[in-house]
């Protein structure tokens, strides 16, 4: 049983805009406009749980409603071509990440 029986989710909008820079100082600030409140964090995987959580307060969301309603983008990100690698047959190429932080450049360029 929800915990806001006046809580209906036809009401919510279907689509929120969210724009997403990066200040100063490194941290990631998400704003949505149309509503005029941000969010930060210092990780883009932390800023999506930040996301969820202020459209949760700013809509007021109930807890059994969290788990299957859910911000994601829709709309992908214009990557840059990456730099061409010179291989040699005969020399080794080193890994050791599976990502960088250079690999989210291309959203904040």
């Amino acid at each position: 049983m929800p915990d806001n029986p006046t809580f209906d989710v036809t009401n919510l909008p279907e689509v929120v805009k969210v724009k997403i820079v990066r200040g100063e100082s490194g941290v990631f600030i998400a704003e949505l406009p149309e509503y005029d409140v941000f969010t930060e964090a210092d990780t883009l995987a932390e800023l999506d749980f930040f996301i969820n959580d202020l459209i949760y307060a700013l809509f007021d969301i109930p807890k059994v409603w969290q788990g299957k309603i859910r911000y994601m983008p829709i709309e992908k990100p214009v990557r840059r071509k990456p730099p061409e690698l010179s291989i040699s047959k005969h020399q080794p190429v080193p890994f050791n990440r599976f990502s960088t932080t250079e690999f989210y450049e291309h959203y904040f360029a």
